[in-house]
């Protein structure tokens, strides 16, 4: 999945937000994402990504996660990829509540 963001960002971080267990009716949450990792790109058909690292979203943790990027870039990005590559074992499909870029606006000369 591709996000579009405002401005460009530096990127430092990303917070991955789902249903809490408590919330959950049925105490299940196997529809959250587990495993993911995010790009940084300047058009939807570059090619020349950055890859920002992979992270995993734990279902016995809060239901608002932070995650620090393994791969700096000094580069400001305005679109990112997402990609879910596992959940916590929906066999049928994948739920995200919301994400969220942290970062820095660059200044502009």
């Amino acid at each position: 999945m591709m996000i579009k963001l405002a401005h460009a960002v530096i990127i430092d971080g990303f917070s991955m937000e789902h249903l809490s267990r408590k919330l959950s009716l049925s105490n299940d949450i196997s529809s959250a994402p587990n495993k993911f990792s995010v790009r940084g790109v300047s058009h939807p058909e570059d090619s020349n990504s950055h890859y920002f690292g992979e992270f995993r979203y734990s279902d016995t943790g809060t239901s608002l996660q932070y995650f620090s990027v393994t791969q700096h870039s000094k580069v400001a990005y305005e679109i990112v990829e997402l990609d879910i590559e596992s959940n916590h074992g929906n066999p049928e499909y994948t739920c995200l509540y919301r994400i969220r870029v942290h970062g820095k606006v660059p200044k502009l000369s």
